[in-house]
């Protein structure tokens, strides 16, 4: 065996014992022993691939339409509020007729006098 071939065996990830074994027999110094089969190179630990990091789940953004309509609908309440407190008529304190409502009419009080 050359010493290309010790080299490329090694490369390929023989033990040393391996490649004395192949020496061996190739070079029939020991004829009793039984032929033993050729091993196949050993294959390399496949290395983990790394697993990506488990992304937290996007949280949806807030809606920004919704705040606003949320804001409007707060607004249209308290104008609703505002109008129907206006739109009670105040308690007159004295039921006038349809003769007093004339005589106001034709000749009003003076106010301040």
């Amino acid at each position: 065996m050359k010493l290309d071939d010790i080299l490329t065996l090694s490369r390929a990830g023989f033990t040393a014992a391996q490649i004395s074994q192949l020496a061996e027999l190739e070079d029939g110094s020991h004829p009793g022993q039984p032929e033993q089969p050729e091993q196949p190179a050993p294959q390399p630990d496949p290395q983990p691939t790394p697993q990506p990091d488990p992304q937290p789940t996007p949280q949806p953004a807030p809606d920004p339409i919704a705040a606003v309509m949320a804001e409007i609908t707060k607004l249209r309440e308290q104008i609703q509020q505002n109008n129907r407190a206006g739109a009670q008529q105040p308690p007159d304190p004295q039921v006038l007729t349809g003769d007093q409502i004339l005589a106001n009419v034709i000749r009003p009080a003076r106010k301040g006098g």
